[in-house]
């Protein structure tokens, strides 16, 4: 990747997305080992990825949010964290970390589907 961007073969970067989808289970466990969330543990690796490739740019700006519902109460994690890393030409980084999806039982809809009704494992 690195050294794709700089001999140009994927032309010039405007923006970076990395994203994790980790599920419920993993990030109970991330959670209950150390203090720090499931988002913080994988995001300073992605972000030091970006800021690798993006070299010789700067960050000069962070911004995160966090949504904390289900993992709140148990493990004290969000359940999910968008960190925005703003560069010193304007370019924008983005990093999504989702650490507690919802169960699927066998009365959840599929994804994309209108019906409730039971279906097969």
């Amino acid at each position: 990747m690195k050294r794709s961007l700089e001999d140009g073969t994927i032309g010039e970067p405007v923006s970076a997305l990395v994203s994790r989808h980790i599920t419920r289970n993993l990030g109970k466990k991330i959670s209950g080992r150390v203090r720090l969330s499931p988002a913080a543990m994988e995001a300073t690796h992605d972000i030091d990825f970006v800021l690798w490739c993006l070299a010789p740019r700067k960050p000069i700006r962070v911004y995160a949010q966090e949504v904390a519902k289900i993992m709140k109460s148990q493990y004290h994690a969000p359940d999910c964290v968008w960190i925005v890393v703003t560069m010193d030409d304007g370019r924008c980084s983005r990093s999504a970390r989702d650490g507690c999806c919802r169960p699927r039982t066998p009365t959840s809809p599929r994804p994309g589907s209108n019906s409730s009704a039971p279906r097969e494992p």
